[in-house]
């Protein structure tokens, strides 16, 4: 058994990388490789989402993954802040409010003393969450 160094290995000893021709791939992956779609940013799909409301929680429906991104690190910085009582994530969230797939602006909850409240009261547990929101 060989002891390991921790440095790498010489690349003589690598194995040697493989080029591929494009006469040896099939004619099936020929195809895909010739396409090459770019990425879109703001992909669109209509995604149901729970969000916090004054009264508890509701379900919006977003359109782009920007806006569902947008709701989950707000999740994540309601739930530090009532872990750890830290609210510099709930700052770091510039944008006030929320596009719905209707098109309808809803605003975010940033008033700590409401968090509160709603996490008091067990509306922010986990279970909740992910539970059908009717």
């Amino acid at each position: 058994m060989q002891k390991r160094t921790g440095r790498k290995t010489n690349s003589k000893k690598r194995a040697p990388k493989r080029k591929t021709r494009r006469a040896q791939t099939s004619k099936k992956h020929r195809s895909t490789l010739s396409r090459t779609r770019p990425i879109r940013p703001g992909k669109s799909g209509i995604r149901v989402l729970v969000f916090l409301f004054s009264d508890g929680l509701g379900e919006v429906r977003v359109r782009s993954s920007r806006e569902a991104s947008l709701v989950g690190r707000y999740w994540a910085a309601i739930d530090k802040y009532l872990a750890t009582g830290d609210s510099s994530a709930l700052k770091r969230i510039r944008r006030k409010t929320v596009k719905t797939a209707s098109g309808k602006r809803i605003q975010f909850i940033k008033d700590l003393a409401e968090i509160e409240r709603l996490g008091s009261a067990g509306v922010l547990s986990f279970e909740s969450l992910y539970a059908k929101v009717g």
